[in-house]
């Protein structure tokens, strides 16, 4: 969360060193989901750059109607960077956490929806489950096409149970949440005043 939340503050120099850090630690500590994960993504880093270079106004790089243009190339290239930032960082994440761990997690962030009847546990499942299925299929070895077919086509009934445990937090992992969210509160406020730039 602190890094999703740090991504849109900072300038291009701090933003590539971030993303240059945190891609060398998904490669040594998580480097087959790292590489799995840059795979699958390929197109849309892709679509990115030309979406952004081809639609952002700004000084042409070449003369011709199918020039990009260089605000719209850099603009790009940042949100490259955010993403492999969000890719790699998740590798870590998953690599390290179970299922029942990240249901867990997910479960104590919604914590606030825990007063709308079992909404909180709804959510907390789905999020699991996606997190599963995600995971499957960037195990697969399936193509593009073949991949939108099988999402595509009816899912079969479901024939076997899911186990999700709530494991608790200690007070010292409470501690180091209520540090995270200081600091994450802190990145912001030195966001808003200028400090990533």
């Amino acid at each position: 969360m602190w890094l999703l939340l740090l991504l849109p503050w900072l300038e291009r120099h701090y933003l590539w060193a971030l993303a240059l850090v945190v891609v060398l630690v998904a490669a040594q500590y998580a480097r087959q989901r790292l590489l799995r994960s840059l795979s699958k993504l390929k197109w849309l880093l892709l679509a990115t750059v030309l979406i952004y270079g081809w639609s952002t106004p700004g000084r042409y790089i070449w003369l011709g109607v199918l020039s990009p243009t260089d605000v719209g190339l850099r603009l790009g290239f940042d949100q490259v960077g955010r993403l492999l930032v969000v890719a790699a960082s998740l590798q870590i994440l998953l690599k390290r956490l179970t299922s029942n761990e990240v249901f867990s997690s997910f479960y104590l962030f919604l914590s606030p929806l825990q007063y709308f009847s079992n909404v909180r546990a709804r959510f907390a499942v789905r999020f699991a489950l996606t997190l599963q299925v995600a995971e499957s299929l960037l195990e697969s070895k399936l193509g593009f096409k073949a991949l939108l077919a099988l999402i595509l086509q009816p899912q079969p009934p479901v024939d076997h149970a899911l186990v999700l445990s709530y494991i608790p937090i200690n007070r010292l992992q409470l501690s180091l949440l209520f540090g995270q969210c200081a600091l994450i509160v802190y990145s912001i406020f030195l966001g808003m005043g200028g400090f990533w730039r």
